[in-house]
């Protein structure tokens, strides 16, 4: 009897799952957009962390800007898109971008911080529609096994066990995923020249304490101690001729079985719309 319900088992296993997980995968999908459209829709937004800066008008032979966009999250993310996607979003808004930041009126520098799957995104959010697909699967061969014997009761067991293992499987496989692209900036405005003093300040402080107690037979006890420490600071004072701004974007991206790859043209437009909007 144990034979003829594990031939079955893995006779549903190779018919249903192996060769047909592209299928399932489209079943699954099929049943989120009826149960939750919302998870196979790419979405997503930005958040400033800062107020935006108070930066002043011009006219609109002044309105050039300085671009520059580089990564320092030390991952493999090709910065090319983004930084395509801000130069014509500020093109856009009017703006000419130059190379030249002696001819800039405006600079915008933007540092990757971080790109890439957010890790407390939930990782059951696509449960409801893989518990329905995983049940109605646990159905079907619970019916076929219990049929084949109706006195042991083995047949609800391994429907309930294989419809838990199939939902589990298919919501692993259809994971709903954050994607979030975390940017520092450093928004600048020309001003008189000479009429910005920048300070800039570095204090290192190092210390070291340790602290050594040791019992000896015969009532003796013999203890030690060692400090140490040193420090530096150094101030440098320099005129410029910008007013910098910083500042730091967050965007994020969702949806079902999301990419890094996918995310970036979506992630980009975002990050340019709202950098355009930041000058005036």
């Amino acid at each position: 009897m144990m034979a003829k319900w594990c031939m079955l088992t893995g006779l549903i296993f190779s018919v249903a799952v192996l060769p047909g997980c592209r299928m399932m995968d489209s079943s699954y999908q099929s049943m989120t957009k009826l149960t939750n459209p919302d998870k196979m829709t790419l979405r997503g937004g930005v958040k400033w962390m800062n107020p935006h800066p108070p930066l002043r008008e011009v006219s609109p032979p002044k309105m050039v800007a300085y671009l520059r966009i580089r990564n320092s999250s030390g991952g493999p993310v090709d910065t090319g898109i983004l930084h395509a996607r801000v130069r014509e979003g500020l093109e856009s808004a009017g703006y000419r971008v130059t190379s030249n930041i002696e001819e800039a009126q405006f600079t915008v520098r933007g540092d990757l911080r971080f790109y890439g799957e957010n890790a407390s995104n939930d990782a059951g959010a696509g449960m409801l529609s893989g518990a329905v697909i995983g049940g109605v699967g646990g159905a079907v061969a619970g019916h076929a096994i219990r049929h084949s014997d109706t006195s042991t009761g083995l047949g609800a067991a391994a429907g309930a066990l294989l419809g838990g293992w199939f939902a589990n499987m298919m919501g692993n496989r259809n994971k709903m995923v954050e994607i979030d692209l975390v940017m520092d900036l450093r928004i600048g405005e020309r001003i008189e020249a000479g009429a910005v003093e920048t300070t800039r300040r570095s204090d290192d402080a190092v210390r070291v304490q340790h602290r050594d107690d040791v019992a000896v037979v015969g009532g003796a006890q013999e203890g030690g101690a060692a400090k140490g420490g040193s420090s530096e600071e150094q101030e440098v004072r320099t005129e410029e001729d910008f007013l910098y701004h910083q500042n730091r974007l967050v965007a994020h991206a969702v949806k079902m079985r999301l990419t890094a790859e996918e995310a970036m043209p979506f992630l980009s437009d975002r990050v340019a719309a709202a950098l355009s909007g930041v000058l005036p």
